[in-house]
């Protein structure tokens, strides 16, 4: 399972075409880059034909390599950031249901990237179920069985972890992470300032 770690803001509409567009515009900027390459050369093989000083000519092809390259490269980060975020958008779409930490691990903004995908349209046929699963409307999945399904997964991890060489997440560790985002009693989601769920009324342990 794909894990990532990505800020909020790159998760876009239509990550599939953002994406194709950043290739097309990285190729682009390639283009350009080379074109000034190519014209330098020439400058300097005309100058010497016509035994001149080159050095007054170099400076456009010089712009073009420079901008070429800036283009690239800007062009580039952007692609790897929405190739990322079309990764996790098709590893969910290929599954009914999947959990957060299986996506995103323990990232603090793992809350925040799911709900991202889900409003921009890219997971629009899910909805995100207790802050921990994201899962097809169509299922009807309660925050119980969301949460249970999350507390076996820690359940497993937690005892591979010492076979695989990873430290582990502790109990109160994840449950204190858990409280921080939604009420353990009703799944309701809180904000770290509340001392009681707006939902049910039960008290919140900080």
């Amino acid at each position: 399972m794909v894990r990532v770690s990505l800020p909020t803001i790159c998760v876009v509409p239509d990550v599939e075409g953002k994406y194709k567009k950043m290739r097309v515009l990285r190729v682009l900027g390639i283009g350009i880059a080379v074109a000034g390459f190519l014209c330098s050369i020439l400058c300097i093989l005309l100058s010497v034909a016509a035994d001149i000083n080159s050095i007054p000519f170099m400076s456009i092809p010089m712009v073009f390599i420079f901008v070429g390259m800036i283009l690239f490269m800007l062009f580039n980060y952007k692609a790897m950031q929405y190739a990322r975020v079309k990764t996790v958008v098709n590893t969910v779409k290929s599954r009914d249901k999947v959990l957060l930490m299986d996506i995103f691990s323990f990232e603090s903004n793992a809350l925040e990237l799911a709900q991202a995908m889900i409003d921009t349209g890219n997971l629009s046929d899910y909805e995100l179920v207790a802050g921990v699963l994201l899962a097809k409307k169509e299922l009807h999945i309660s925050e119980r069985e969301a949460i249970a399904m999350h507390d076996e997964r820690m359940r497993t991890s937690r005892a591979l972890a010492p076979i695989m060489g990873i430290p582990p997440v502790t109990e109160g560790e994840e449950k204190t992470k858990l409280k921080q985002n939604f009420c353990t009693q009703c799944g309701a989601e809180v904000k770290d300032t509340d001392k009681f769920c707006p939902s049910c009324g039960t008290k919140l342990d900080k």
